[in-house]
């Protein structure tokens, strides 16, 4: 810090110092920080943010388009979090053997961008997320009004003969695609709640098919038998195509067992706890998974500290 050959930054609050950047600048464009830290007091409010982005600025002013630096395992989240990263673009050669190394760092390195105002970052993404936005727009085909469908009851009409259909970019495909996504997630889901479950005292009943070495008749009275592995083997292989379907074989396996046990039995008041079990959290899931629309990306403005104006950088 004390090296003539070095710079300092400085950003100060009154009277007291809230943080600071040491750096060397090099004849081969380029600048290594060699010492960055903020008081911690001041960390959560962005000021680090604001004194690297005034170091930017700083260096694109005097024609220097590069950082390097040596990270600690502290500091490289910091680093990497404004714009620095592990694979250098900077030819080695121009800086191999100007910088020191050190032991259990890691040089990370940081490209400016002359058409980037870094002091304006917030302004400038959301002018660059607007103008995509606009190229999406203008690329849009142009809207246009179809008339009306007749209807007949009872009579479905093929999706691909509606006017308009085929304009807009639709294929059935997409269809597909969307109903496969809706379906694992669902199955995923009441698999998890089977399993979860099953693994409950109360579930020891109904975790496989009643042998008839237990119940001889069973299968005599039970026409339509259910358990909670065969709901696993039904939803591991896609057979449910809808939540109702699911708590249906819940409530077919609680009444198998009032008809087979009576209501005042204790196999049939497990049989009430495994199905509001199942039931409460089959009722949470999703029926359905809606479809990504395009909208126009926001991106909120840097935020700065209420003292701002207060802090100066020199």
């Amino acid at each position: 810090m004390f090296d003539s050959k070095h710079e300092t930054m400085i950003m100060i609050r009154g009277d007291s110092i809230l943080g600071g950047c040491c750096f060397r600048q090099f004849q081969t464009h380029f600048i290594e920080i060699a010492f960055l830290a903020v008081r911690s007091v001041h960390q959560i409010q962005g000021n680090g943010t604001r004194l690297m982005n005034h170091m930017k600025e700083y260096a694109k002013s005097i024609g220097v388009h590069y950082f390097l630096t040596y990270a600690d395992n502290h500091a490289i989240g910091y680093f990497k979090r404004q714009g620095f990263t592990k694979h250098l673009s900077f030819p080695k050669a121009q800086w191999n053997g100007f910088i020191k190394d050190y032991d259990g760092g890691s040089l990370m390195g940081c490209r400016l961008f002359e058409n980037v105002n870094y002091l304006e970052l917030g302004t400038c993404l959301e002018e660059l997320a607007q103008k995509v936005w606009d190229d999406l727009m203008y690329c849009r085909p142009p809207e246009e009004a179809f008339d009306g469908l007749d209807f007949s009851d009872g009579v479905a009409k093929n999706p691909m003969s509606i006017p308009g259909v085929m304009e807009c970019g639709w294929i059935p495909e997409l269809d597909e695609v969307h109903q496969s996504n809706r379906q694992s997630t669902l199955q995923g889901q009441m698999s998890a709640i089977i399993t979860s479950v099953s693994k409950k005292p109360f579930a020891w009943p109904f975790r496989e098919p009643v042998s008839l070495r237990e119940a001889p008749n069973y299968y005599e009275i039970i026409t339509k038998p259910m358990d909670l592995q065969t709901m696993k083997n039904k939803c591991d292989s896609g057979q449910y195509q809808t939540r109702e379907q699911f708590i249906a074989d819940v409530d077919l396996m609680r009444d198998n067992c009032i008809t087979f046990n009576g209501r005042n039995s204790e196999y049939t008041e497990r049989a009430n706890e495994v199905h509001e079990y199942v039931v409460s959290r089959a009722k949470k899931l999703a029926c359905y998974i809606s479809e990504a629309s395009v909208r126009s990306a926001h991106t909120s403005r840097a935020t700065t500290p209420e003292s701002a104006e207060k802090d100066t950088i020199t």
